[in-house]
């Protein structure tokens, strides 16, 4: 029998999930973010309220908010996330997380804290990604 594995790429949302992106943030015009979706116009402005509520469940278990990744497996053994680190801080952060457990109450604020529709914005902007037909 052949089953699938999810793949979580990028599970932080390029830092979006990290409180890094805030409705404040301005972004050069070559970076990532200056377009995508998902981190300018009211979708920056939205978008933190749910950073916010994952901030708090994060500081109330002495961790930051790679509690993100902690979130993912509890979603099926067939989910992998690949965070990216771009120093070994942020390595060692996401690494922790493997030691984090989240209980049934923290799962139940963390579905109540993110919408079911995900963060607001499209994913990737009109910036040359495509998509790959099999």
């Amino acid at each position: 029998m052949y089953t699938h594995t999810l793949s979580a790429y990028s599970p932080l949302g390029r830092g979006l999930l990290t409180g890094a992106v805030r409705a404040t943030t301005s972004y050069d015009s070559g970076d990532f973010h200056a377009a995508a979706p998902r981190c300018t116009g009211d979708n920056l402005k939205a978008n933190p309220a749910v950073v916010d509520a994952l901030t708090q469940l994060a500081a109330a278990k002495n961790v930051n908010a790679q509690v993100a990744l902690a979130w993912l497996p509890t979603r099926g053994s067939d989910v992998i996330p690949i965070p990216g680190s771009s120093c070994r801080p942020h390595l060692r952060d996401n690494l922790a997380t493997l030691d984090l457990q989240l209980t049934t109450t923290d799962l139940g604020r963390i579905d109540a804290a993110v919408p079911t529709t995900g963060a607001q914005g499209a994913r990737y902007g009109d910036h040359g990604i495509g998509t790959i037909d099999q």
